[in-house]
């Protein structure tokens, strides 16, 4: 089956060759990440005495929940991590924090990847979720190298998927040393592949570990970004990381509120180059709407784009209820911890592929809130803001829910320390 996969992908490489050169000319990441693609840029030998650790993130957001993980392995004696990531973001996001230190993935041809880990020669291999590539695997189980996955998660989508060449997946999957599973959920789905309970630890999701509860003074950060800030109570509701068609579903569902109960909106589009898009859109449903960056005045029944970046956690900070983007539309959904972080109600829509087992665990601690579309979303909305004692109960729930997580770096630690290095 191995042969068979690896065949397909010399196929679509073969039939992708003859637009190759354009993406060289008119795509800069792809020009600047050819050489690593194709495995063909060396790096630098491993140091005589070291453990070298590889860390395979898959972008941006699997990077910063790792990075607890990557800085604490950083600081072992005599070891050395080095990051592979598979999108220019995420390399750009690795490059940060650890410079000189950052591979782009090679497309998974088996020959590509048996190459890629010669060049990098690790000790250890360590999967963030559920980044399964059958020749990476297969390359470095042949090359004696030690194969573990930490936050490992496992979808009903992705379950299925698997499950449809159950065969392939089980052996693929058996090929890993250990399992560091995020939830009890996900346990059970991983059981389905034939996988040794020896090799499945209910660890815990690292998501959570590195959260840290932050109490705020909301007038100073209202002070930053708006001015004529009256003694009046607003409620504010933000969308945060909203895609495309999201706004239009979210201020369908909450338009009758936002008049009614004198609501402040804060919409913080993932990617800025859509503020035009948004302008018109605001413009023809004759909403009144406010940049941030202008510092305008704030008051009820306005919604307000936040346009500048990083900004977003402050926007969360003096929310009163957080909906979080990427889940209305088919995205899979952005960070649901954040406005944890604040002791805030966190809403968010029926996609949550990518962030399913956080939004579980969310909607099973009751700080939590899916719904299907606009009309449930009004409702969800409503019973909040009628029952400000829920609000408040969620803030030391969401202290509690924190807690309760932390720990889970610590012992996945412990064990690489004991077993892996």
């Amino acid at each position: 089956m191995i042969l068979f996969y690896n065949l397909l992908i010399l196929l679509i490489l073969i039939l992708s060759i003859p637009i190759f050169p354009f993406l060289i000319i008119f795509n800069k990441n792809f020009r600047r990440d050819f050489t690593e693609r194709f495995s063909l840029k060396g790096f630098p030998k491993k140091q005589s005495g070291k453990k070298r650790v590889l860390v395979h993130c898959a972008s941006v957001g699997e990077f910063n929940a790792a990075y607890p993980l990557i800085e604490r392995l950083m600081g072992i004696k005599n070891t050395e991590v080095i990051v592979s990531c598979q999108t220019p973001t995420g390399k750009d996001a690795a490059l940060k924090k650890v410079p000189g230190k950052v591979r782009i993935f090679p497309i998974d041809f088996y020959l590509f990847q048996k190459r890629f880990l010669k060049i990098i020669n690790p000790d250890l291999l360590i999967l963030v979720e559920t980044e399964i590539w059958p020749s990476f695997i297969a390359a470095a189980n042949n090359q004696g190298i030690r194969i573990i996955s930490v936050n490992s998660v496992l979808s009903n989508k992705k379950l299925k998927s698997y499950m449809k060449i159950k065969g392939f997946f089980t052996k693929t999957l058996n090929k890993i040393s250990k399992f560091f599973i995020a939830s009890k959920e996900d346990l059970e789905r991983f059981r389905k592949f034939d996988i040794p309970n020896e090799k499945l630890m209910l660890a815990g999701n690292i998501k959570m570990d590195g959260m840290k509860f932050t109490e705020v003074r909301k007038e100073i950060i209202l002070e930053k970004y708006f001015k004529n800030i009256s003694e009046k109570k607003h409620f504010i509701i933000t969308l945060g990381s909203s895609r495309n068609g999201e706004e239009e579903i979210f201020m369908n569902g909450i338009k009758k509120l936002l008049y009614d109960n004198d609501i402040i909106v804060i919409i913080a589009p993932r990617h800025l180059n859509r503020l035009v898009k948004l302008e018109n859109y605001f413009e023809i449903d004759n909403y009144e709407y406010f940049y941030i960056s202008s510092k305008p005045e704030l008051k009820g029944e306005s919604v307000y784009i936040l346009d500048s970046m990083g900004c977003l956690k402050d926007m969360y900070a003096i929310s009163d209820i957080c909906f979080v983007g990427g889940t209305l539309v088919p995205v899979g959904g952005h960070n649901l911890l954040e406005p944890v972080s604040y002791g805030k109600p966190v809403v968010f829509g029926k996609y949550t592929e990518k962030v399913y087992a956080t939004a579980e665990a969310l909607k099973n601690a009751k700080i939590g809130f899916q719904v299907e579309d606009g009309d449930e979303l009004k409702g969800v909305v409503e019973n909040l803001m009628e029952n400000n004692e829920a609000i408040k109960n969620i803030k030391e729930i969401s202290k509690q829910f924190i807690e309760d997580n932390k720990g889970v770096i610590d012992k996945i630690v412990l064990e690489i320390q004991n077993k892996y290095l």
